[in-house]
């Protein structure tokens, strides 16, 4: 028997799934939208085993969890220095929480939930605060280290991570819309340093914590229990990066090579080192590919051949990229966004390396820069007051929203 869940975990559906009858991704939204009947549930994800679930998916065997996560209506989250705004893709506002009080701490980069239906504003003096996105209305906050907020997390079942308060090198686990206490994932033995990045596991299970000295370790999210310390202790820094399956992590070191990590052993299954230092390594949602950006401004593409991954094709017309600009894969795996220096973003095919087109029109650096969900337009924020949408096609701009304050960075959700 399969169990279809709603995000909070609420049995919705009960289908039956067997080896002599698999069962395709339409297959099951087709029998969600007919038990449900609700409208909100004409734009849902499915998730089998931390990753969607696309049309063309089998599910063949087993007494398994799909999760159902709700889409709302995508919207676009922008943060400017005494603002945070939601717009629709049209560029029409829908809310702005602030201004601040002046002298009050800025805002600094916010983001949304999983399920585009909470977002979370944060400040440099550590205060967060969770937001409901279709109402604006504040539902909880919380305190954190000051000025180590913007690497809080969301994870898929609706739960925060943020580093805590103090030295201790902690990280505190929160539920996003009550506010209630969950776990401390607290230090590692060897390091009391601060977090430096917080990642959950692609089910939200687990939490990859990386401290400021180059430690990691895996927690469980719900009782804070360390599972595994991460080999190379010291060489890890900020970049890290889940497989959609859950049992690798791709990260970069300080020695200038991304390696492969077992999730479950916490040791490398493969290096990667390149003709220059790595300055960032992405992964295609696909698993089927990843770029690494070195910092000669070059590139180089791997595939994935019998389980390793092989180089195929460098990659010698980047421009001027400097890490930690944006660089991502579209959700399909077919294109690399690429944020340069020259304030545009250029768009490469994921297959061959070659250029599709640039989003150009800043006068200032980019903040942000990332696909929409279906890979068809590209956001992207300029420090100079304005976020603007491209089509991700042929580069040219459908929609500016403009501000009163430089923009620290905006998303889609």
């Amino acid at each position: 028997m399969l169990r279809v869940l709603s995000l909070d975990g609420a049995t919705v559906a009960a289908l039956p799934c067997s080896a002599a009858s698999p069962k395709k991704g339409h297959e099951l939204r087709t029998e969600v939208r007919r038990m449900r009947g609700e409208s909100r549930w004409e734009a849902f994800d499915l998730v089998f085993q931390g990753r969607l679930l696309p049309d063309s998916g089998v599910i063949d065997s087993g007494d398994l969890e799909v999760f159902a996560v709700w889409r709302p209506h995508p919207k676009v989250l922008t943060s400017s220095g005494e603002r945070v705004t939601i717009f629709d893709y049209s560029g029409e506002e829908i809310h702005q929480i602030g201004p601040i009080r002046l002298g009050a701490s800025s805002w600094s980069v916010p983001f949304f939930s999983a399920d585009g239906g909470l977002f979370m504003a944060l400040k440099a003096d550590g205060r967060c605060m969770v937001y409901e996105t279709d109402t604006g209305l504040e539902l909880c906050s919380f305190s954190a280290a000051p000025r180590q907020a913007p690497i809080a997390a969301f994870s898929l079942h609706g739960l925060v991570a943020l580093p805590a308060a103090g030295r201790s090198g902690a990280a505190q686990i929160f539920r996003a819309r009550t506010g209630e206490h969950v776990s401390l994932c607290s230090g590692f033995a060897a390091s009391t340093a601060p977090a430096r990045k917080c990642i959950f596991s692609p089910d939200g299970t687990e939490l990859l914590k990386i401290s400021q000295d180059g430690f990691a370790a895996l927690f469980v999210a719900e009782t804070g229990q360390q599972l595994v310390q991460m080999d190379e202790v010291g060489k890890w820094n900020g970049c890290a990066q889940f497989f959609p399956s859950g049992k690798t992590v791709l990260t970069t070191l300080r020695d200038g090579t991304a390696r492969l990590f077992d999730a479950a052993t916490g040791r490398v299954t493969q290096t990667l080192r390149a003709t220059a230092p790595v300055a960032d390594a992405v992964l295609a949602p696909t698993e089927r590919s990843l770029l690494l950006v070195l910092t000669d401004c070059t590139g180089r593409l791997y595939h994935k051949e019998e389980g390793q991954f092989v180089a195929s094709r460098s990659l010698s017309a980047l421009g001027f990229y400097i890490s930690p600009y944006p660089v991502a894969f579209s959700s399909d795996g077919g294109r690399i966004l690429l944020a340069l220096d020259t304030c545009d973003v250029k768009i490469l095919d994921a297959e061959t390396g070659e250029a599709i087109c640039e989003c150009r029109g800043g006068k200032h650096h980019i903040t942000s820069a990332a696909f929409s969900p279906d890979g068809s337009r590209v956001l992207v924020s300029y420090y100079h007051s304005v976020a603007k949408i491209f089509d991700a096609s042929d580069g040219h701009c459908m929609v500016e929203l403009p501000h009163s304050d430089r923009v620290l960075g905006a998303c889609f959700s």
